[in-house]
Parts: structure tokens; C-alpha cells; sequence
């Protein structure tokens, strides 16, 4: 129960403070709870059993990520004309 006083509480700060606050609030959690599910060892070794290399980083550094991510392969799409169907 005192989780959700506390929890409630800083919603009713965020609404205070408007939407830019509650933004910031909710890619902090997501990132904060994504990088737990992906430092979890059964998870992570599942993925890496697939290739995949599990790194934690910060929502700034994802966002920098994804970022390059779609600059690098939009040449690609545009250079192969490539269109959504």
C-alpha cells in the first residue's frame, strides 16, 4: 500500500509540474525497467544465444542510437526505393 501512496504521489507532483515532467517520468521508468529485464541472466543468455549483444545504456544514449540507426539505413531505403505496403 505504501508503494502506491508513493507512486500516486508522484503522479500528483508530475501533474503539478504538466506533461513535459511526466514525459521525462515515464522514459526514466521504461528505461529504468527495461534495463532490469535485460541484465535478468536467463533472458540475457537467450539473447546472446541468438547474437544479439545486451548492453545497458541510459535513454539518451538509445535515443543517440536509434538515432544513427535510422540516418544509416535511410540511405539505404531511399537509395533502393524502398516503400511501406
Amino acid at each position: 500500500m505504501r508503494k502506491n501512496i508513493r507512486e500516486l504521489d508522484q503522479g500528483l507532483v508530475l501533474v503539478q509540474f504538466g506533461f513535459d515532467s511526466l514525459e521525462i517520468y515515464i522514459l526514466n521508468y521504461l528505461n529504468t525497467n527495461i534495463n532490469m529485464i535485460l541484465e535478468d541472466p536467463s533472458f540475457k543468455k537467450n539473447l546472446e544465444k541468438d547474437g544479439i549483444l545486451v548492453r545497458r545504456n541510459s535513454r539518451i544514449e538509445f535515443g543517440d542510437f536509434m538515432k544513427s540507426e535510422f540516418t544509416k539505413y535511410a540511405k539505404i531505403v531511399k537509395a533502393i526505393d524502398l516503400k511501406v505496403e
